[in-house]
């Protein structure tokens, strides 16, 4: 069977990205073909990919202000991806076509050229794009309680600029969000994939096809799982990811700012909002908090496993929050949020703590806890690392995609 890919980027360092190549690989390893769709971004996962000539151009439209991405169609519909596509899947003749990602690159355009071909299309859906223009279910830098909305009127974005706080990014994601509709995208994709049962929940509650939607959950990644655990620490607090405004790393920086400067965090990332954060941080006088930059493979291993716990703050509705299995992985517990997909994962009081999104006062009381316990940290790390061999690897994951694959071609 062969298998196209497509998801905006192809290379690090964001999760999807990270999923997806995970996904293809495991694939490969199973004697399928596998291939790929995306703009023309560098860094890539495959720098000499043989057909990396049909990835239409890059353009950095979150370099560009408002007015300037007035003058550029393709964030709304992506002409030369559309038309670049279509020279691929001829070329490839691929059986079945996986997509992830596409808003403001490849853009919908893609998927109205997909179904061109007649050829199965499923989808992995990581964000809320579908019901929410903003895509994170986030007002004001909290998690949306009134879901305006998901009850009909995607105006409410615009009104409440929901995206990054402003007008102009509010009102582009609200006609994107129109020219989606526009096309029928859900009619169009065969199958939805949610990485949990709680996102696939609020798509069907809002109008989603049931027997159009599966729950596949993420994995974590062999190597992690190839690992012998460190139930040690060099005296940190970890997060790892992206550094982005729904990740709720300002409450973390000024948690910190209030515990004894001996214990220590450590952010290994990047994102948008990085520049902030450090600038916070130093504000704040912050001594125990460190910004190690992006890190991945071996080296992002040994953050998680010189650690005590990793922490995921977030204050949107997380769809799933792999650097949570990476930490279990690892033999760490975590703190994370009371949030979305979490409950899900992290299991109260044996693989983790739990906390309200956006409470201060929770977050440090969950940290002096395993900074002042380090017996208990150590039990629910092996906990954690016990949980996540049994319910998250590769092997249940692509048992279950390949299902999803054969059932769809067959069809």
């Amino acid at each position: 069977m062969k298998i196209l890919f497509i998801n905006n980027f192809l290379g690090p360092p964001g999760g999807v990205e990270t999923l997806l190549y995970s996904e293809a690989s495991l694939l490969k390893e199973k004697g399928y073909e596998v291939h790929f769709f995306a703009v023309n971004r560098a860094p890539f996962f495959e720098e000499n990919y043989e057909y990396r000539h049909f990835f239409p151009d890059y353009i950095d439209f979150k370099s560009l202000t408002g007015i300037q991405k007035l003058k550029y169609l393709n964030i709304f519909y992506n002409f030369e991806a559309k038309k670049k596509l279509n020279k691929c899947i001829k070329e490839i003749k691929p059986d079945l076509i996986h997509i992830h990602n596409y808003s403001y690159y490849l853009t919908s355009s893609i998927i109205e050229e997909l179904k061109k071909h007649k050829i199965p299309v499923v989808q992995t859906v990581h964000d809320f794009r579908f019901v929410c223009p903003g895509g994170i279910l986030v007002i004001d830098g909290q998690i949306c309680q009134n879901i305006e909305c998901l009850k009909g009127n995607k105006l409410h974005c615009v009104a409440n600029r929901c995206k990054n706080n402003r007008f102009i990014d509010s009102l582009f994601v609200y006609i994107e969000y129109l020219i989606n509709k526009s096309m029928n995208i859900p009619d169009r994709i065969d199958k939805f994939i949610f990485p949990a049962q709680a996102s696939y929940e609020l798509f069907v509650k809002n109008g989603f096809d049931k027997q159009k939607c599966i729950v596949i959950n993420n994995f974590v990644n062999d190597m992690f799982l190839d690992l012998n655990p460190d139930y040690t620490n060099k005296g940190y607090f970890l997060y790892a990811g992206r550094l982005s405004v729904e990740k709720g790393l300002k409450n973390l920086i000024k948690a910190f700012s209030e515990l004894p400067e001996e214990i220590q965090l450590r952010i290994a990332g990047t994102g948008p909002e990085e520049e902030k954060l450090k600038k916070l941080a130093e504000n704040l006088n912050c001594k125990n908090i460190q910004f190690a930059g992006l890190k991945y493979g071996n080296d992002l291993i040994d953050e998680y496993q010189h650690s005590i716990a990793a922490i995921l703050p977030c204050e949107w509705f997380e769809t799933f929050g792999i650097t949570l299995l990476e930490a279990f992985a690892a033999g760490k517990p975590v703190i994370a949020s009371r949030a979305g997909a979490i409950p899900e994962i992290v299991e109260e009081g044996k693989t983790g703590l739990l906390v309200t999104p956006g409470d201060i006062e929770e977050l440090k009381q969950a940290i002096l806890q395993f900074y002042s316990d380090i017996e208990k940290t150590k039990t629910m790390g092996r906990q954690a690392r016990e949980h996540v061999v049994e319910k998250f690897s590769s092997d249940i994951h692509l048992k279950k995609l390949i299902s999803l694959y054969e059932d769809q071609c067959i069809t």
